[in-house]
This record gives C-alpha cells, structure tokens and sequence, in this order.
C-alpha cells in the first residue's frame, strides 16, 4: 500500500508543478509577501523571499486539494466561489486530491522550517496566524459563522504574511512592517467580502450564516467601501508620518479605478442586482492593480 501511495505522488507532483490550474487565492497573497519583503529591504536578501513563496505556494496547493476532495470525493455541498474550489478543474481525478494535499503540505512544512533556520523563530509568530487564519478557512469553514469571520481572517492573512516577510528581511517586527502591509491585507479581506456578497443567495441555501445573511447586504457593501476606503487612507498616513516615502502616492492612480468599485458597491446597497455582478467584475482586476501599484512604489523607494 505504502508502494502504490508513493507512486501515486510520484505522479501528482509533476502535474502539479507543471499544470497547478490555481484559482487567485492562491496567487493573491504573493503581494503581501513582496510588499513585507520592500518594506524591511534595508540590506535585500532573496531566500527569504524564496522560501516563504514556495511555503505559501504548497500550503495553499494543500489547503485547495483538501477541500476540493471534501467536495468532489466526499460529496460535501460546495459553495459557487472559485476561491472556495468548487469547480476548480484539476489536471487529475478526485481520488488523488487527498495525497496530493498531504503531500504539499510536508512541502509547506519543509519549506517553513527552512525558513526558521535562514530568519529566525521568530517566524515562528505570523506563521501560527498564517495557519491559525487557514485552518479556520478551511476547516472550521468560517464563511458560515455570523459577523465578520471570513474579512477578519483574510485581514490577518494577508498581515501575517506581510509581517513573515519583513521579519525574514530584517530579523525583527516593527510596528512599522505591520502599518506597511495593512493597506494590502485591508484589500484582501474587501475582496473575499466581495465573494460572500456574490454567493450570499447560494449560502442562505445551504443555510451558512455568511456576514450579507446575516447583517444584510446593505451592510455588507457598506463594509466594502469602508474596507477599500481605509486602505487608501492608510497609504496616505504611511507617506505623512514617514514609514514609506513619497513613491507610494504612485498607488493612488487606481483612484479612477477604485470609485468604479465604490460606485458599483453604492448601487448594489440600494438593490440594484446587476451592481452585484459589476462588483465582482471590477474587484477582480483591481485588486492585482492596487497591489501592483505599492508593491512597485516600494520597490521604487528603495531603488531611488
């Protein structure tokens, strides 16, 4: 059995390398982790970088498997969002999903300790709330839970990776490294609240007690501008009390951008359904736009 499970993720993991089919979650927090790595980069250093990629790549490859196999090999009811992998198209059959996971998950596990011994254990900190935030997601499934579960884990998220990052460059936190990202994990927990918005009818069937069902849309879109807005807002007291320098105002050429999405979001609080649709569209290429923006306005800053 051992030799046929071993044969088995002999042929996994070059079709996952080679033809991974990944949904954005698993490439939005890279932004994070390159905005933590310019925010410390006083003296750059590479394999930091490196290993916390490759760490978040596996876990989030193991993370995506698990729960495709609880829904496509266990028969669980699946959600509409991509970014839950309810219809993810895997290159291989649901059979292999759950050593596939296993087996990125000892990747991810390798790839972290390797990065404790290069940095530091004091990694070890956003690490647990890295895994902490996953394991809630994936398992303890908090998109059903009231409130705000599912923006406050992708809000400590996108953080902790940040955080990961610029300790990895510097060897210590910083209250600094943590205003710095905060701007991008404010970002990533609107643009998950933007997922719960669009399913929200899809959960109410499956009786998930999602934030939109149980405070209201209105509520819901309400928060979303308040998230985008606040991150924004962030920026501009990042430049004015000197943790970053003038470039990240660069950022703020998304602006025209951004009131496409507040406008979207104020129609859909007053019921418009196609405002919905808008929303997720226009969320969908404007978050990879703001994140690009800082993350190059940072490495600008530190370049010029």
């Amino acid at each position: 059995m051992l030799e046929q499970f071993l044969r088995r993720l002999g042929d996994i993991c070059p079709k996952a390398l080679r033809k991974p089919a990944l949904p954005p979650f698993f490439t939005l927090p890279l932004f994070p982790i390159a905005a933590g790595s310019l925010l410390g980069a006083g003296d750059f250093r590479l394999s930091p970088v490196l290993l916390l990629l490759c760490a978040v790549f596996f876990g989030s490859l193991s993370l995506g498997a698990l729960l495709s196999h609880r829904r496509l090999a266990l028969a669980e009811p699946a959600r509409v969002s991509p970014y839950f992998f309810a219809a993810l198209p895997w290159p291989y059959g649901p059979e292999l999903l759950l050593p596939l996971s296993i087996c990125a998950a000892l990747f991810a596990a390798l790839f972290g300790l390797i990065l404790c011994l290069v940095s530091g254990w004091g990694l070890l900190l956003p690490g647990f709330l890295a895994f902490f935030a996953l394991y809630l997601f994936g398992f303890d499934r908090a998109f059903q839970k009231p409130g705000l579960a599912l923006a406050v884990l992708s809000l400590v998220e996108g953080v902790s990776l940040g955080l990961a990052a610029f300790y990895g460059q510097t060897g210590a936190f910083s209250v600094d490294g943590l205003v710095g990202v905060l701007p991008l994990g404010l970002m990533l927990a609107a643009f998950h609240l933007c997922g719960e918005i669009r399913d929200r009818e899809t959960d109410l069937a499956a009786g998930y007690l999602t934030l939109p069902n149980t405070w209201g849309a209105f509520f819901a879109y309400r928060l979303f501008y308040i998230l985008t807005v606040l991150a924004y807002l962030l920026l501009l007291l990042n430049v004015l009390y000197g943790v970053t320098d003038f470039w990240p105002l660069l950022v703020f050429l998304t602006v025209p951008a951004a009131k496409n999405l507040m406008a979207a979001a104020n129609l859909g609080a007053l019921g418009d359904a196609a405002a919905e649709r808008r929303l997720e569209t226009e969320m969908a290429s404007f978050y990879p736009k703001f994140a690009l923006a800082y993350v190059f306005a940072l490495l600008l800053m530190f370049a010029l």
